[in-house]
């Protein structure tokens, strides 16, 4: 299922394969077989990361990874960033469905978060 990046509201197949057939996202959608990792490091604000993690986490498969970069970059602007737009994205993802994977956390200099698709219910 993919979710709409202005609203968070899911996007039924239907409308999908009407719009779209043949698409890259509807063979990924249509083939489970595919692992899928998600890796966002383009919009570092509040607002846009939120709607990146609302469209593309449907497209990231049962124990691979949404990852976001730079997480350490509300400390830097001093403001709400992407360490706050992970925060509420957990609080609307259906409980367990994302987890934080902390031991995978610092990477290099840049300060990433990990989430683990540990369950696929949406």
């Amino acid at each position: 299922r993919v979710a709409d990046g202005d609203t968070g509201r899911v996007i039924p197949q239907e409308a999908l394969a009407a719009g779209a057939p043949g698409s890259t996202s509807w063979a990924i959608l249509s083939n489970p077989a595919k692992v899928v990792m998600v890796n966002l490091d383009a919009n570092h604000e509040f607002e846009g990361l939120l709607k990146e993690l609302l469209f593309y986490a449907p497209f990231v498969t049962k124990d691979s990874y949404l990852i976001v970069q730079d997480t350490k970059l509300d400390k830097i602007w001093g403001t709400d960033g992407p360490s706050a737009a992970l925060e509420v994205f957990l609080r609307l993802a259906p409980e367990g469905e994302f987890v934080i994977e902390p031991e995978l956390k610092f990477h290099g200099y840049s300060q990433h978060t990990y989430l683990r698709r540990a369950a696929a219910t949406a």
